[in-house]
């Protein structure tokens, strides 16, 4: 009877694994094993953030550090010391452009005006205050008529009371240039520019003066003589309110006397107009 049973048994759970019963004590073991496991699990997990949040804390304070005590570290002339330990570019080199020399037989113009007018500004009035236009100096007390009438345009009533006032005050500049101012107004150049003269002769500083003797000279067909006049208006007043209407004058006087002295012809190079345009 055994022998069937195990038989059959065999026959009909061939791939059945047996599952035996535990006894107490082996089931509270392995529950004990599970426990530790679990346990160690959690305790790496808590070793985990606390090394993370530790190390983030290390970079935060490094950051902070090197943001506040940075700069002491190297000490205020670190950047100076960076900048001249760095081998810095060399500067390109200036082109120079060779001009060929003006013939020896051909005299240049005044050094003197030329320099004025090739060194000094084209625009003059368009940088710091400019002189004003009929700027002129005050006359000495006891000229009221004079002031009034010239203050109103009235010029030809100024012409007789600054005359009257002068003859009382022979040496006041300022009472010559305002009838000279006067004359100027009313196109009589050559009374102006002998009263110019006048204001000129008593006190040399004052560019006005010179104007009114430079349009005179050009009425006259005299360019050498307004030139000479502009150029020392310009010595006197640079930026002033003439100044790029001297300056013009003098560029055409110089144009002219090259044109002058160098005719060109057919067979004769123009290197020496070119160069003059160049210059100026």
């Amino acid at each position: 009877m055994a022998d069937r049973i195990d038989e059959s048994w065999g026959s009909q759970m061939p791939n059945q694994r047996v599952v035996l019963p535990l006894s107490d004590a082996a089931r509270a073991s392995l529950l004990a094993v599970r426990a530790a496991q679990e346990a160690a699990r959690d305790r790496a997990r808590r070793q985990t953030k606390r090394t993370r949040a530790w190390l983030g804390g290390i970079a935060g304070g490094i950051a902070v550090g090197l943001l506040v005590f940075g700069p002491r570290v190297g000490g205020h002339d670190a950047p100076a010391k960076a900048v001249s330990s760095s081998k810095l570019p060399e500067s390109a080199p200036v082109a120079v452009v060779a001009v060929e020399a003006a013939p020896q037989s051909a005299p240049a113009a005044s050094p003197s005006a030329e320099a004025v007018v090739l060194n000094a500004p084209d625009t003059p009035e368009s940088s710091d205050a400019p002189d004003a236009p009929d700027a002129l100096p005050d006359a000495a007390p006891g000229d009221d008529a004079c002031s009034a009438s010239f203050g109103q345009r009235r010029w030809r009533l100024s012409i007789e009371a600054c005359t009257q006032a002068f003859q009382a005050q022979p040496k006041n500049a300022a009472l010559a240039l305002r009838i000279a101012h006067a004359h100027h107004a009313r196109s009589r150049l050559a009374e102006a520019a002998d009263w110019a003269n006048r204001a000129i002769a008593l006190d040399p500083r004052l560019p006005e003066a010179f104007v009114i003797v430079a349009h005179a000279h050009t009425r006259a067909g005299n360019p050498a003589g307004a030139v000479e006049a502009y150029r020392r208006y310009l010595v006197l007043a640079p930026r002033g309110w003439h100044a790029t209407e001297a300056r013009a004058a003098m560029r055409a006087h110089l144009r002219e006397k090259h044109a002058r002295m160098h005719p060109t012809t057919p067979n004769t190079p123009r290197t020496t107009a070119v160069s003059v345009a160049a210059a100026d």
